[in-house]
């Protein structure tokens, strides 16, 4: 999930669906970088242990282009 995606996800459903169906509306001055962290902080805190994942496709090349729309 890149930055602006954050954004996206963090304004809710009503957010999300209509830049879905308007993606010309797609925040481009906007960020919420912190939601990438959310996951791997929770993990950490539940289990007392260092989060040690790496995805199959990083957020930051967008080298998943072909899974964005589903």
């Amino acid at each position: 999930m890149t930055q602006i995606q954050c954004v996206v996800v963090a304004n809710g459903r009503d957010f999300y669906y209509h830049v879905l169906h308007h993606p010309e509306e797609m925040p481009k001055d906007m960020e919420f970088e912190s939601l990438l962290g959310v996951a791997r902080e929770a993990y950490e805190q539940k289990n007392d242990e260092e989060f040690d994942y790496l995805p199959k496709f990083d957020y930051e090349t967008f080298s998943n282009k072909n899974k964005w729309i589903e």
